[in-house]
């Protein structure tokens, strides 16, 4: 409010006359159908809270507090204090409600901290602490624990009735946003818009789960998380997750080979040195990764004893392609013809 114009002495003056109600008939005063709402006292304290400290009402300074002290304490009263509910911590929708959205506990936290700035008034403090990390917490992650909904879609349920009745619809859901635009006022002439692309909301990436029932029979449940930052899309996840359940569904062949007639010449084998096995009666034909090698000596018989574990594992072309485009990638940017 500071540096902008006067407030309209008859805006103020109805702001100091009608908050809470909800609606004011012309001529008639508020409607009674639907009373007064934590929501609207909520946006009267932040609009007084700005007046209490502008210049303009430094003349009623004592009036605005009483003011927002009377309707701080009258949103507490429209408080939910049943621990033995979902809607513990959460504000009437209206004061003859007994549905609790999410919607007022976001609204109204932050004017009941502002009272408690004003007034160092620590009902007001706890009250918003109460709303914010029982009642939302509550609304998102209780919620989505029961199976009301997605906790990643739309981020809260939208309200809880005293009965513990949920509606899942948080009215707004942030998968259909494609993009967001970005308007920037800078000082002096002219103002600035751009496009944020990539940009996500409510805490969601995209994501797939690919499993396979017969492996799960075979061997057991392992579960793999991969997290990649590249793929844009819920069908790109799609595709990387039943490309990794392809390489990773059946397990990795190991070999363990000892022998006394292995001849490496002037170089040893080692760790992570890839080998040919070649065992006909057994099926095995491949290269294999060395996972460890011991060299025994036996001094009686003056024979070298060469003990290897392999493993092997099927290659993913996925990521062969991928090491690949990022090379080409790399070559093209370097041979950019420069000015």
């Amino acid at each position: 409010m500071s540096g902008m114009a006067k407030v309209p002495e008859g805006y103020f003056q109805f702001v100091m006359d009608y908050a809470p109600y909800v609606y004011v008939v012309p001529g008639l005063g508020p409607d009674p159908e639907w009373g007064r709402a934590a929501f609207t006292a909520a946006f009267a304290v932040d609009f007084l809270f700005e007046a209490y400290f502008d210049p303009q009402f430094d003349a009623r300074s004592g009036e605005i507090e009483a003011k927002i002290v009377e309707l701080a304490d009258w949103v507490l009263t429209q408080q939910c204090t049943d621990s033995e509910t979902q809607a513990y911590g959460g504000f009437k929708s209206a004061e003859n409600s007994t549905s609790f959205y999410s919607v007022d506990a976001c609204r109204t936290v932050p004017a009941l901290l502002k009272a408690y700035e004003l007034t160092s008034n620590t009902t007001y403090m706890d009250s918003a602490a109460l709303a914010a990390g029982t009642f939302l917490y509550n609304m998102q992650h209780k919620s989505s624990e029961l199976g009301v909904h997605d906790r990643y879609h739309g981020g809260f349920a939208r309200a809880v009735t005293l009965e513990d009745a949920w509606q899942a619809d948080s009215g707004f859901d942030w998968s259909h946003i494609k993009k967001v635009r970005v308007t920037c006022w800078f000082d002096g002439a002219g103002t600035g818009a751009f496009w944020v692309d990539g940009l996500f909301f409510g805490g969601r990436r995209y994501s797939a789960v690919a499993e396979d029932s017969g492996s799960q029979a075979g061997y057991g449940l392992r579960e793999l998380v991969e997290v990649d930052e590249e793929l844009w899309s819920d069908a790109e996840c799609v595709g990387r997750a039943e490309a990794l359940l392809a390489n990773q569904k059946d397990p990795a062949e190991s070999l363990t080979v000892r022998s006394t007639v292995l001849d490496y010449g002037g170089s040893p084998i080692l760790a992570g040195d890839k080998v040919h096995v070649a065992l006909p009666n057994e099926g095995v034909d491949a290269d294999f990764r060395v996972l460890s090698v011991e060299y025994n000596v036996d001094a009686a018989t003056q024979t070298l004893e060469t003990v290897l574990e392999l493993g092997r594992e099927a290659p993913m072309l996925a990521d062969y392609v991928y090491a690949l485009r990022s090379k080409t990638d790399s070559l093209s940017r370097y041979k950019v013809a420069r000015a």
